[in-house]
């Protein structure tokens, strides 16, 4: 298949429609943003029921985090996540996520692993404070 950019590919599997996990998600949102590995608890409260529970990340861009959860939530689904950091408790990011796919859970922990992006996107002091906890912790990881 050739592209109307130039780009010619000969996988079948690339001019093939996917299934989208979620009406409102087409695809474009997946960026690749580089990704910063952070490990801090967080607590996450779904906004439809209304259920909450302490979690940990995994690792956040710019657009969105990955973090674990005891159940299984739906692409599209919207939870609310609060972090800060144990060593500097005055650095707190709170945001909506939502919820853009899941992976089952591995080794019979039964977490499960979900990745969601900010909607609405952080802006002003909110971005501010999540970019700097990113910096902080690429930091901290790279010593």
């Amino acid at each position: 298949m050739r592209w109307p950019w130039g780009r010619r590919t000969s996988s079948r599997r690339s001019a093939m429609p996917f299934d989208n996990p979620s009406p409102s998600w087409d695809g474009r949102e997946r960026r690749r943003e580089p990704r910063v590995p952070l490990r801090v608890p967080v607590l996450v409260v779904q906004v439809h029921g209304g259920r909450q529970f302490q979690s940990l990340t995994l690792d956040g861009s710019r657009s969105g985090c990955r973090f674990l959860s005891p159940q299984a939530l739906s692409p599209g689904e919207t939870v609310v996540l609060a972090l800060s950091s144990r060593s500097s408790p005055d650095v707190q990011v709170r945001g909506m996520l939502r919820v853009v796919r899941h992976l089952e859970p591995r080794d019979g922990s039964g977490w499960w692993e979900v990745a969601g992006v900010w909607d609405p996107p952080l802006f002003g002091s909110a971005a501010d404070r999540w970019m700097g906890f990113l910096n902080r912790w690429k930091e901290t990881v790279r010593l």
